[in-house]
C-alpha cells in the first residue's frame, strides 16, 4: 500500500538511509561516507530537506534521476534538489557511497551566481564526477588546508552542474592577483573560501572558478602549497624545533606536518633540514 504523501520520511541535513563510516563538516557542506543498511525492498519513498549529491563508490544503484538510466554503478554522481521525493537505493547491501549535503544558506548564496538543476539529475564520467572524486581523495589525506580545499571543490561541483550566468573571463581580473596574495599571506590562518571571497568583494563560486581557470588549482590547494613553502623556508633559515615549525606554518601538530611534508617534498622535515645543512664536497677553504 502506498504511503500518504504527508507520512513520507523527510531526512534532515546530512542524513541518509545508511550507516556512516566517516563524517566531516566543512563550511556550508556535510560530507559522509556510507554503506546501505536497509535491503532495497525496505527503503521507502523519501525526500531530503537539503540539496545533496550521492557519488556511487561500489555496488549497483537504482535511481529515478534524469540521465541515470534506472540502474547505475560506480562513478555515477546524482544530484537531488531539496524536497524531491525519490526511492533511490542499492540492489543489495554491498554498496558504498559518498554523500555531500548542501546547507540551505550555501545553496541560496550559490544560486545568486548560478542556476542549479531543479530536478534530480545523474552525471556519469564527466568533470563533475572527477571533482566529486577529488573530494573523496582529499578526505583520505586530510590536513589543516583540507577544509578550504573541500569547500572549494564542493562549490566548484555546484557550479559544474549549473548554468553559469555571465561569460567566461578572458584575462585575470585585478582582484585575482590580490586573491593569491591573500591566500599566501594567510596560509597558516585557516582562511575559508567564503571569507576570502567576502574580503575580495566577489561571489564564492566566481572566486573558485576564476582561480582554477587562471591558476590551475583550487584556492585550498594553493594554500597547502604555500604552507609547505613556508615550512621549508623555516626549516632552512631557523633552528626552530619541528613542532614549532609545524604550528607556525599552519599545521595541526608535528605528526600531521611530517605526513604532509613527506608527501609534498619526498622526505621528512628532519631529513630535509639535514640535507640543507650537509657540507658539500667542494665546500671548505680554497687556495
Amino acid at each position: 500500500m502506498a504511503l500518504p504523501v504527508h507520512s513520507l520520511p523527510s531526512l534532515g541535513y546530512g542524513q541518509f538511509f545508511g550507516t556512516a563510516r566517516e563524517r566531516v563538516q566543512v563550511s556550508g557542506f556535510s560530507l559522509v561516507r556510507m554503506v546501505p543498511e536497509l535491503p532495497p525492498e525496505q527503503v521507502p519513498p523519501h525526500s531530503h530537506e537539503e540539496a545533496s549529491f550521492v557519488l556511487i563508490l561500489r555496488g549497483t544503484y537504482i535511481s529515478s534521476a534524469r540521465e541515470a538510466g534506472h540502474v547505475c554503478g560506480p562513478r555515477t554522481l546524482i544530484y537531488n534538489p531539496p524536497g524531491i521525493t525519490h526511492r533511490d537505493r542499492f540492489t543489495c547491501l554491498d554498496g558504498e557511497f559518498l554523500a555531500i549535503s548542501v546547507s540551505p544558506h550555501t545553496l541560496g548564496h550559490v544560486q545568486e551566481q548560478v542556476r542549479v538543476p531543479e530536478c534530480a539529475t545523474a552525471f556519469r564520467r564527466d568533470e563533475a564526477v572527477s571533482v566529486a572524486q577529488r573530494v573523496l581523495r582529499e578526505w583520505g589525506r586530510w590536513d589543516a588546508a583540507s577544509p578550504l580545499v573541500a569547500e572549494g571543490l564542493c562549490l566548484e561541483l555546484l557550479a559544474l552542474i549549473a548554468r553559469q550566468r555571465g561569460v567566461s573571463l578572458r584575462r585575470p581580473p585585478a582582484w585575482l592577483h590580490r586573491a593569491r596574495e591573500l591566500l599566501h599571506e594567510q596560509c597558516s590562518d585557516g582562511l575559508r573560501v567564503a571569507e576570502a571571497a567576502r574580503i575580495l568583494g566577489v561571489h564564492p563560486v566566481h572566486f573558485v572558478r576564476a582561480f582554477r581557470q587562471f591558476f590551475r588549482s583550487t584556492p585550498g590547494e594553493y594554500m597547502r602549497h604555500c604552507r609547505l613553502e613556508k615550512a621549508a623556508s623555516l626549516l632552512a633559515s631557523t633552528e626552530l624545533p619541528l613542532a614549532q615549525v609545524a604550528l607556525a606554518a599552519g599545521f595541526a601538530d608535528q605528526s600531521h606536518f611530517t605526513k604532509v611534508f613527506r608527501r609534498g617534498w619526498g622526505r621528512s622535515p628532519g631529513a630535509y633540514r639535514q640535507l640543507l645543512r650537509r657540507p658539500r664536497a667542494h665546500d671548505g677553504p680554497t687556495c
